[in-house]
């Protein structure tokens, strides 16, 4: 049940943790670094990320922590305004953390057979734990798909298991079904909204989400030609689409993915597949830039959640991608290509 006002309390949240986060002024400076030293300093004493930054280690530099450690940040700042269950904006909340976990499963059927610890699955404070299903530090043990599929038995996750186990396309199978299992949820959030304005709202907004990985996916597998159209349709379908069924199918059929461009003519998603555009860059550009102004006029608790932590996430990609440039020695103008967040 949520309490009185909680929604208002969301939103008011939000929006001020978002104004504490980098500016265009704090990403120009970022990329004036040479040197991920320069780069964690400046997080540490200018930003938003000084907690969690105290945590990094200089004499281990690699993308992977560091991003890790970004992300934990991401949590904090999730939890404080949601107040999880005790708010308003519980069902966004859950379906995130849901979300990371289906993440975390696929990423260590990803690296089964290779010596890994905890920490390469995941950074999840203490008190955070209770919040998420799955026991990183155990599943980080397993070593065989007969092993994953045992310790998730009659789970929610099993499907993903299921699909990952013991196939050449099992990954790409697995990604497909957790989009799935992710709408569906996702259904739920929308369900749950005030019927009218507030739904249509939240719907287009999660509509932007989904089918922005969907086709992202969908474009990187008719490049490799990996897929069938079965698996095809369970990355992408109309139950919270903003797109037609007849534009799904058509994408669905097409077999050229430079055909998107002119497929999603007069699509919010048309500019992400333009010539000559990295689509993987692109994409995030068109939902940070559609979060950023949901964020500031939604009554919804449950979208304002939503949009703060994919802003956050693109954030957190933004910084990493500038670490990484800086560590391979890469100049502003080349990092600069990568960067979404901002237009700078």
């Amino acid at each position: 049940m949520k309490i009185p006002g909680a929604e208002n309390s969301v939103l008011v949240k939000a929006k001020a943790k978002l104004s504490k986060h980098l500016s265009a002024d704090d990403f120009s400076t970022l990329l004036s670094f040479t040197t991920t030293n320069e780069i964690t300093d400046y997080l540490k004493n200018r930003t938003c990320y000084s907690s969690v930054m105290s945590s990094y280690s200089a004499s281990a530099p690699y993308r992977g922590q560091f991003t890790a450690l970004l992300a934990v940040n991401r949590l904090d700042e999730l939890v404080e305004i949601s107040r999880y269950e005790k708010q308003g904006a519980d069902n966004a909340c859950k379906y995130l953390f849901f979300k990371r976990d289906c993440e975390q499963v696929l990423r260590r059927f990803r690296t089964l057979g290779e010596e890994i610890d905890e920490f390469y699955l995941n950074i999840l404070p203490e008190e955070y734990k209770s919040f998420s299903k799955i026991d990183s530090a155990e599943m980080a043990g397993f070593t065989t798909s007969e092993e994953m599929l045992s310790f998730f038995s009659e789970t929610e996750f099993e499907p993903v298991v299921a699909a990952a186990a013991g196939k050449e396309t099992g990954i790409l199978e697995a990604e497909a079904v957790i989009s799935k299992l992710c709408r569906e949820k996702l259904q739920t959030i929308i369900a749950n909204a005030s019927p009218g304005k507030q739904r249509k709202e939240l719907r287009e907004t999660v509509g932007m989400l989904t089918d922005s990985e969907a086709l992202l996916s969908l474009y990187r597998l008719k490049r490799t030609g990996e897929s069938n159209e079965g698996v095809q349709r369970l990355f992408l379908d109309d139950s919270v689409s903003n797109l037609s069924a007849k534009t799904i199918d058509a994408i669905i059929n097409e077999p050229d993915p430079s055909a998107f461009f002119n497929i999603l003519h007069g699509t919010p998603y048309e500019k992400i597949f333009a010539p000559d555009s990295h689509p993987s860059v692109r994409v995030n550009s068109v939902c940070s830039n559609h979060c950023r102004k949901r964020i500031r006029a939604t009554t919804n608790a449950d979208e304002a959640v939503l949009c703060f932590y994919y802003i956050l996430q693109y954030e957190i990609n933004d910084i990493s991608n500038i670490f990484e440039g800086a560590r391979c020695s890469a100049g502003p103008e080349i990092i600069k290509q990568f960067i979404y967040s901002y237009t700078l």
